[in-house]
């Protein structure tokens, strides 16, 4: 038993203390490494999760040890195998992480500055990406975002992981977080380990997956639910996924654990064979082993505890991320309702001032005439006031004149057969001799004429006897008026 307890820890320490080698020769300083389990958001996160599945995968792990010392394996994008998915389902929903971005300027930026795009050209640069999972716990640098900028950091993804991988088959988007990905970089001495392990975790199985040689046209990946193999081709997101031939060669399908298992079983039986003399040591170390048992599982159940507590925890953080999402649509809605409410008082008021202005011009136009038809209206009196003043002055014709100091004249009557012929009269109408002979109209006699006494002759003549047929009263010169006919 001593033996295999320092096998194992030869083992373990061999492969937690195994760097990468730069391109340069120099390993780097040695840090930290994140544990990311399938469905944890992680630090930092760019965006919500896009992943449209969360669920672990059995570890593929490699099926022999690595020939360079002290150096984890690495395997190229293009291995059929290196990655699964279910057919006709995208592991990852492209468009809506490219909302997410899209709605945010500033992760946009970092966005396109780790992977060396333009802000411009992020949309386009996922759209040909491929949606896969990742079949071994896969190594990686992420990138989250904090105060306007990106972090980095090494990171552990867990077999089952929903990525993006590029045309190469390298992967640079982790779609739980929308962290852009990168190669790991290598490091020098143990790691020290952060976050959740999951069961079945074990370092030396760890992989890193590097571009492959040339672009990828084809992506062979296993179908680990209905245990088949899909063609997925490049950029696409399943739509025309099909069946695929099993290929000769392909990543493993399951992990080295049962192979490390059956080998310790068969240490334990020799050490059973050579320790079976000695029956009292044998039950003090079954004892302390069993001991050492319940002391693991102890711990195993602490970490399994731990784990659910980090989920439920991430839950809670993805819950209050979601909530605080919704409120802040929400005030945004309401934000756009006010000023909607705000534009439409102020168009009703422009409407009331416009309103107003008409009705005060139509007031001044009535003003305006009212005061020209009062205008009018005077001027038409005064016409009226002088035309009257005007027939006051001047005298009636029909009206008789009077003498000075005496009676009004009457003016003569045209019926009156006395009344003296006036120059100008027009001469009496003399009867057709066609026309029958009309009886005279009866005629009322006119009356006799005021007596009117003579002036005094400064020279009188001697009176004689008037001639018969003359008027006394009358000079000799003047015709005698005689009744007409």
């Amino acid at each position: 038993m001593p033996r295999i307890t320092a096998i194992i820890a030869l083992v373990v320490g061999v492969v937690l203390a195994a760097v990468f080698i730069r391109p340069g020769g120099e390993p780097a300083e040695a840090s930290e490494v994140i544990l990311q389990p399938t469905n944890a958001t992680g630090p930092d996160p760019f965006t919500p999760s896009t992943a449209n599945t969360t669920s672990s995968l059995p570890a593929a792990a490699p099926s022999t040890p690595s020939t360079e010392t002290n150096a984890i394996r690495s395997v190229a994008g293009s291995e059929p195998g290196v990655y699964g998915g279910s057919r006709n389902l995208a592991s990852c929903d492209v468009e809506k992480q490219i909302r997410y971005l899209s709605s945010d300027r500033a992760k946009n930026k970092a966005f396109a500055s780790v992977l060396n795009v333009r802000e411009s050209e992020v949309p386009g640069y996922l759209r040909s990406l491929t949606p896969v999972q990742l079949r071994s716990d896969t190594r990686v640098t992420s990138h989250g975002f904090r105060d306007g900028t990106f972090t980095k950091y090494q990171a552990v993804l867990q077999a089952g992981t929903a990525v993006l991988v590029d045309g190469r088959g390298e992967p640079k988007v982790r779609c739980a977080c929308g962290n852009p990905l990168a190669r790991a970089v290598a490091q020098k001495g143990t790691p020290e380990q952060k976050g959740s392990t999951w069961t079945g975790y074990r370092p030396q199985d760890v992989v890193v997956i590097k571009p492959a040689p040339a672009e990828v046209k084809e992506f062979v990946i296993f179908d680990q639910k209905d245990k088949d193999w899909v063609s997925r081709s490049a950029g696409d997101h399943g739509e025309r996924d099909k069946q695929a031939t099993p290929p000769d060669r392909q990543w493993p399908l399951m992990a080295e654990t049962k192979q490390h298992e059956t080998k310790h079983d068969d240490d334990k039986k020799d050490d059973k064979k050579e320790d079976g003399k000695k029956d009292d040591d044998k039950k003090d170390k079954d004892k302390e082993d069993g001991k050492k048992d319940d002391d693991k599982k102890d711990k195993d159940k602490d970490k399994e505890d731990g784990k659910k507590d980090d989920k439920k925890e991430d839950g809670k953080k993805d819950d209050k991320k979601e909530d605080g999402k919704k409120d802040e649509d929400k005030k945004d809605e309401q934000k756009k309702d006010e000023q909607k409410k705000d534009e439409q008082k102020k168009d009703e008021q422009k409407k009331d001032e416009q309103k107003k202005d008409e009705q005060k011009k139509d007031e001044q136009k009535k003003e305006e005439q009212k005061k020209d038809e009062q205008k009018k209206d005077e001027q038409k009196k005064d016409e009226q006031n002088k035309d009257d003043k005007e027939d006051v002055k001047k005298p009636d014709p029909k009206e008789p004149k009077s003498e000075p100091g005496g009676d009004p004249v009457q003016p003569p009557n045209p019926e009156d057969p006395r009344r003296l012929v006036e120059p100008g009269d027009a001469p009496a109408q003399q009867p057709d001799p066609q026309d029958p002979p009309q009886p005279p109209a009866p005629q009322e006699p006119a009356p006799p004429p005021a007596p009117q006494e003579p002036a005094p002759n400064p020279n009188p003549e001697p009176e004689t006897d008037p001639v018969p047929g003359t008027d006394p009263n009358l000079g000799a010169d003047t015709p005698a008026m005689l009744p007409a006919a």
